[in-house]
């Protein structure tokens, strides 16, 4: 995986190759890209959709959508 400098609510198409293909993966790259906020996966839409993606919540409750292409979006 490359690292993608997304940020919140950002729409763009992919600066990188980044390729996520499964939660844990997306779990991962959040984590590399914010740090540790104790982020845990909710699930996710990975091999279910045209646009994959997880769902990723932190400590304070905040819930983060990690696409295939490394986009982090804030909900």
């Amino acid at each position: 995986m490359q690292q993608n400098d997304s940020s919140d609510n950002q729409d763009d198409n992919s600066i990188s190759s980044t390729t996520i293909s499964n939660g844990n993966q997306a779990l991962a790259y959040i984590k590399k890209q914010r740090g540790d906020h104790g982020f845990k996966l909710n699930g996710g839409t990975f091999g279910e959709s045209d646009n994959p993606h997880a769902s990723i919540s932190d400590n304070d409750g905040n819930i983060y959508y990690v696409y295939a292409n490394g986009t982090i979006k804030k909900q």
